[in-house]
């Protein structure tokens, strides 16, 4: 069975599909990170303030900022290969071997056995690969039965 659609893409669905991505990769370690400063800020407002102190509270200061930079350095980097892009469409291939996507930037072949999983959101599915790369696919243009054929071939892999 091969599926094809036209996929449609804009800024907002690009945003949308790697705020998901973030939210499902980094989002646990940049709450954890968050109560880390917190508890080191709450050190230093309780005790004397020492270099110790002052040191855990700097240290713990450095892991959000890292979550919150992974966000822009993932969006940024799809939003550029948006911005590449003068159709702003693709034309996505779903067939029994795997996916493949064409557009005017160029094309990717990736089997279904390198899906890592898929993390779904109203307007979007994100592929997740194994290498942690990932696509967004806007489900504007994909019938339910093409999504249904994708759902059942991640899950196969995964379970």
């Amino acid at each position: 069975m091969k599926y094809t659609i036209n996929a449609h893409y804009n800024h907002e669905l690009i945003s949308e599909g790697v705020l998901a991505y973030w939210k499902k990769t980094v989002f646990r370690t940049f709450i954890l990170s968050l109560a880390l400063m917190v508890f080191a800020s709450g050190r230093i407002i309780v005790f004397d303030l020492d270099w110790k102190n002052d040191a855990l509270l700097w240290l713990s200061i450095i892991p959000p900022f890292m979550c919150v930079a992974a966000f822009y350095i993932y969006r940024k980097r799809s939003l550029a290969i948006f911005k590449e892009m003068d159709a702003k469409t693709a034309e996505l291939t779903f067939s029994s071997e795997g996916f493949f996507a064409k557009s005017d930037t160029g094309s990717a072949e990736i089997k279904w056995k390198m899906f890592k999983g898929i993390i779904k959101n109203p307007n979007t599915w994100v592929f997740v690969y194994k290498n942690n790369s990932y696509n967004v696919i806007p489900l504007a243009d994909v019938p339910d039965e093409v999504l249904e054929f994708i759902s059942v071939k991640v899950i196969a892999l995964i379970v």
